[in-house]
């Protein structure tokens, strides 16, 4: 038997082709980033942070809570960009505060990148890349260098335990194919 574990497409493809097949409608045919349909799909990325562990829970919450943040603007704002211009262009520095929604959006951005990296690195041939090398490397690159003294020593030590790359990539696609089935 390969000792390797599953490639993460044939593992994951329950989980992540949601994600797909919803970002299609995220931009109109103009272009415009729709804001309903771009919180849909942040929502379908949720539960990779619930798979990262229970020390993850607060990553997730901060996510949530920007994506629900943006969703009070969908009925004022059907483009996303309208949201970040409102703030903006309100002035005294409305975008910059830590409870706008331009800050929320930015740091949403941040942690799609992040998962996106994950992900993609979990994915490279030929698998044998630990979800917590994956894991360091991702936050690293997406998220350490906008992180104060204080939430990167938090992540730090949240890294340092994360379930094994066979949990992680063979636990969603169990779950995911029995939603399906149920």
């Amino acid at each position: 038997a390969d000792p390797r574990p599953p490639p993460l497409e044939e593992d994951m493809s329950y989980v992540l082709q949601p994600i797909i097949d919803s970002l299609s409608s995220v931009t109109s045919a103009e272009g415009v980033i729709q804001t309903e349909a771009f919180l849909t799909t942040c929502r379908l990325i949720l539960p990779v942070l619930d798979k990262l562990g229970v020390a993850f829970s607060p990553a997730k919450s901060d996510v949530s809570g920007n994506i629900e943040r943006l969703a009070k603007k969908v009925a004022q704002h059907p483009a996303l960009f309208d949201i970040a211009l409102e703030e903006v262009t309100a002035g005294a520095g409305a975008h910059t505060a830590g409870t706008s929604c331009c800050n929320g959006l930015l740091w949403l951005k941040r942690f799609l990148e992040f998962t996106m990296m994950l992900l993609t690195e979990l994915s490279v041939e030929p698998h044998t890349k630990t979800l917590k090398e994956a894991a360091n490397k991702s936050y690293e690159a997406c998220l350490r260098p906008f992180h104060g003294f204080i939430a990167s020593s938090v992540f730090s030590i949240v890294l340092q335990f994360p379930p094994t790359r066979e949990t992680f990539v063979g636990g969603r696609a169990l779950g995911a194919r029995r939603a399906m089935a149920g």
